[in-house]
């Protein structure tokens, strides 16, 4: 949900919105082909979508038009998740342990956080400096330098964590 607007990310690339609680819905342009598997938008008009081949996806309208920012065909591995700490600060993360990091809005730069393959499914953002990423087989990171290092945090749960919300306290 952006303001009135629903938008909803899939297959092929496919990008619809809808301004009717969802009754009716329209395509947005675009001409992607990889698969879509999240998106997130900072305010009313500026969005990211992310997905297989590493495909990140930039909107400056409310989502009608995206542009793609980058992308690796040689990697299929998807990108699972995005979050924006505000209009320029970000991380996507997906297979295998990727963790990808904007600090302007438009380049995205791969970071390091150890030897770590899991997958990552979730991002939060916990202030303007402190971000947890959570994903396979109870994998928990913690960053407090807006990702630019990570460490480990024991986990309570084996299992996969596929998402993580930061709550106001």
């Amino acid at each position: 949900r952006v303001g009135d607007r629903l938008i909803a990310v899939g297959e092929q690339g496919r990008v619809v919105f809808s301004d009717d609680r969802g009754a009716h819905w329209t395509p947005a342009s675009n001409a992607f082909d990889a698969m879509l598997t999240a998106v997130d938008f900072v305010g009313p008009e500026q969005g990211y979508a992310i997905g297989h081949d590493a495909l990140i996806l930039a909107s400056r309208n409310h989502g009608r038009t995206w542009l793609s920012q980058r992308t690796d065909p040689q990697d299929p591995s998807p990108l699972l998740q995005v979050r924006m700490r505000d209009a320029k600060l970000g991380l996507a993360v997906g297979a295998y342990g990727r963790v990808l990091r904007t600090e302007d809005g438009l380049n995205w730069t791969r970071i390091a956080h150890g030897d770590d393959d899991r997958h990552l499914y979730g991002i939060a953002w916990l202030d303007a400096r402190r971000v947890l990423l959570v994903g396979e087989r109870g994998l928990i990171l913690a960053s407090e330098d807006a990702g630019l290092h990570w460490r480990a945090v024991p986990a309570p749960y084996e299992g996969c964590l596929f998402g993580v919300l930061a709550l106001p306290d």
